[in-house]
């Protein structure tokens, strides 16, 4: 499918519907095996759901919500859709292995964002939630600092993970990953959940994979419960 710009958020969830649902139909030529199948149990259930209509008419009535997430027209969101579209573009020119790891990037970066708002309890659609959090995270750092001139302070689940375990439902798990972050991406920290500088899988994927193939989260360290730490 030729790519087209997404230039607003609506536009990008209708490009982002198109692309995923491309790459499951190659799933056999993009993903070992073993992912395969719950890949496009994933999708189906995606679908049977309608979440990217459902999204769409969200977002379009929704505007403050998308304020303090970053998502609302301005700098941030042009940004973000920028990075999207520059793969994307890449993409659609030679696909590869290589190319899919930025576009997954820059959509978790965004879909991210929308599954930060109150009101949008994942924890109700999924059966494992699993909050990944570094708090040497340079990116989130920076990113609080710039926010603070919109007067925005609020804390980032991807820098200090849930602010009270004892608040969150039991479905949800949170993994310090203080000890492996800037081991693959020096210095920022940032991008830690793909691979190596050659090209092995991290130890945040490879969790990933565990939780996928088994539908259960390993977890060990803190108390032994839904929290624990990632070791390198």
């Amino acid at each position: 499918m030729p790519h087209q710009d997404a230039s607003t958020l609506d536009g990008f969830l209708f490009q982002a519907g198109c692309f995923l649902g491309d790459m499951v139909a190659s799933a056999k030529f993009l993903f070992p095996e073993e992912l395969r199948k719950p890949i496009r149990a994933a999708w189906q259930d995606i679908q049977s759901r309608n979440l990217f209509e459902d999204a769409r008419h969200w977002c379009s009535t929704h505007a403050q919500e998308l304020v303090d997430v970053g998502l609302s027209p301005g700098p941030q969101l042009e940004m973000k859709l920028a990075g999207y579209n520059l793969v994307m573009r890449s993409w659609t020119e030679r696909a590869s292995i290589k190319l899919l790891r930025p576009i997954l990037k820059w959509l978790n970066t965004i879909f991210g964002g929308l599954q930060s708002v109150p009101g949008i309890d994942i924890t109700e659609a999924s059966r494992n939630v699993v909050v990944y959090f570094a708090s040497d995270d340079l990116a989130l750092r920076a990113s609080k600092g710039a926010n603070l001139r919109h007067r925005i302070a609020s804390r980032r689940l991807g820098h200090t993970g849930p602010e009270d375990m004892r608040k969150v439902p039991d479905n949800v798990y949170a993994l310090d990953c203080d000890d492996v972050n800037t081991a693959y991406d020096t210095p920022k920290g940032h991008s830690y959940f793909l691979d190596d500088d050659d090209g092995n899988p991290g130890n945040v994927f490879q969790h990933m994979l565990a939780c996928v193939q088994s539908g259960r989260v390993p977890i060990s360290g803190h108390d032994g419960g839904q929290s624990g730490r990632l070791g390198a």
